[in-house]
């Protein structure tokens, strides 16, 4: 069974401290923005395998999915996964 809690912290974990980033949080709930600019790499990675948890496919191809992610945080989705 999946551990919510361990979903949760393996999913907002920060490999490296909060970066600036252009996108600025004032633009309102129908702002429409492009995933490469408002999250890290390593943030879209945990998105996407948060999305395959979601979804619970009987398969799934896992290709460089956690490359943007420290080993820490790598070995924890990835057991997560396995689960």
């Amino acid at each position: 069974m999946l551990s919510r809690f361990a979903l949760s912290v393996a999913l907002t974990s920060k490999a490296s401290p909060l970066q600036d980033t252009e996108y600025d949080d004032h633009h309102g709930w129908d702002h429409v923005a492009q995933w490469e600019d408002v999250l890290s790499l390593g943030e879209q990675q945990r998105l996407a395998i948060a999305r395959l948890l979601h979804h619970r496919p009987k398969f799934a191809i896992l290709d460089e999915c956690t490359s943007g992610c420290s080993a820490a945080i790598e070995k924890q989705l990835y057991d997560i996964v396995a689960e």
